[in-house]
């Protein structure tokens, strides 16, 4: 198996980005494999201890990669694991606030710390393929020539960020056989309850987009949303034109990533990614990578991201969108006709050859038809019951013309349900880490990668 390079660069400029994910690899790593580990420091360590085996040769990171985890610790914590890892450092150019931070690292034998603003694509080679000595970082600690690098013993014990174990991210799909069961205001509800674990809400239904009408008017304005991504990526254009497949390069992922960090986020933290607005013209069809993609990097930004997709089964992406997503919750309501359609979406996941163990059912309004959730579930799907909604045409009236979500009346409810969809219990309330050194420019894009 060829060696891997694992990347968490943080928000840094585009260009330089570009340059370390694209340009540098098919130039000096040829013959490595290159992989995306995390958009913050949670997600990475979350990639890295959630496997059997070791995810990469090298974590390239920098400075910028924040999280609720601090970035001295998510590193301590990897080494930990693998200690065969190498942690390489593009680590900006001196200053104070760096040494406890190098300091902590040598301590793990961390020393692949390359403190420069101005380097070459050489520099970046032998940071990431070769081990250097304790030598090379000598020079920017208060340390004499002749001392030893720091021990674990002289650092000050170390404080865990959480009571639980890291945890990969979820995505999970909520589909439907037809239209009208209340899927696209369950996912408002869960999307809303799954504020404190850190939660992100897809609108991937491209004919009749209706997310963001649960948390404002109609005829509101958002921004960005779905045709804003479409106008930056000028080769969707091409790819309209042409009958070649699209595929998605590092810099769409860079792209999409952007995007999707400035969608708007709601009042309790909450992120929502809508579709087109109904006011303009229907969006052209997009290329089924692409959604795909964008569940893959919301899954980078936060821990769980519920994607409502569109009732029509045969929409060219619906089937890259389930095999990008970890759950799938199938809702129907208790009518016996709806019923009958979901058991066909259910033959379809069945012919796509997707687990039935990722499949759960919810049945909404319950108590409004003939079928009771039981009966469901045990007579007709053969699958598990994930819950129920009573059925309140008042409460669910007043959820979309007034934009008050029953998840906001009812906390509680709705994160049981998020608990039971995910299988974890809301983390503990923390302040995120900011960057430890947030003023500095790190890499200036003239004096850069050379």
């Amino acid at each position: 198996m060829s060696a891997i390079l694992g990347y968490a660069l943080g928000p840094i400029d585009p260009p330089l980005y570009q340059q370390i994910t694209e340009t540098f690899p098919a130039q000096y790593l040829s013959d490595w494999g290159i992989r995306e580990a995390g958009a913050t420091t949670d997600a990475v360590v979350a990639n890295g201890l959630q496997t059997d085996v070791q995810p990469w040769t090298t974590l390239l990171v920098t400075p910028y990669l924040t999280g609720q985890i601090s970035l001295s610790e998510a590193l301590t914590l990897l080494k930990d694991r693998w200690p065969m890892l190498r942690i390489a450092v593009l680590a900006g150019e001196d200053h104070e606030a760096l040494r406890p931070f190098i300091a902590k690292l040598a301590a793990y034998q961390i020393y692949n710390i390359l403190v420069a603003d101005n380097f070459t694509f050489n520099d970046l080679t032998s940071l990431v393929t070769t081990d250097w000595p304790w030598e090379r970082i000598k020079p920017f600690l208060t340390v004499s020539p002749a001392d030893d690098p720091p021990q674990l013993t002289t650092l000050p014990p170390r404080i865990h960020d959480h009571h639980q174990p890291y945890q990969a991210s979820q995505a999970i799909a909520l589909i439907s056989g037809k239209g009208g069961v209340g899927k696209t205001g369950l996912v408002a509800n869960l999307a809303w309850a799954s504020a404190p674990w850190g939660g992100f809400a897809i609108d991937a239904d491209l004919t009749k987009p209706s997310l963001a009408w649960y948390f404002r008017d109609p005829g509101t304005a958002w921004s960005p949303d779905l045709r804003e991504l479409v106008g930056r990526i000028p080769e969707l254009q091409e790819w309209h034109d042409s009958d070649m497949e699209w595929r998605v390069t590092p810099r769409h992922k860079q792209l999409i990533r952007d995007f999707l960090t400035q969608c708007p986020t709601i009042t309790n933290g909450v992120q929502v990614m809508v579709g087109w607005s109904r006011t303009q013209p229907v969006l052209s069809m997009l290329p089924p990578a692409l959604i795909a993609e964008m569940i893959r990097q919301a899954k980078l930004l936060k821990p769980i991201v519920w994607v409502d997709l569109p009732a029509d089964v045969y929409q060219p992406f619906w089937v890259d969108v389930l095999r990008a997503v970890d759950k799938i919750v199938l809702v129907t309501s208790p009518d016996a006709m709806t019923v009958y359609e979901t058991m066909d979406v259910l033959k379809k996941l069945d012919v796509l050859q997707i687990p039935r163990s990722l499949v759960t059912v919810w049945v909404n309004f319950g108590g409004r038809g003939e079928l009771t959730p039981t009966d469901i579930v045990r007579r007709y799907l053969h699958v598990p019951l994930a819950g129920t909604t009573a059925y309140d045409a008042k409460m669910w009236h007043t959820a979309l013309t007034r934009h008050q979500l029953p998840a906001q009346q009812h906390p509680k409810i709705w994160q049981n349900a998020v608990r039971q969809l995910t299988g974890w219990d809301p983390p503990r309330q923390t302040v995120g880490r900011q960057s430890f050194w947030p003023k500095i420019k790190l890499f200036s894009t003239p004096r850069g990668v050379k």
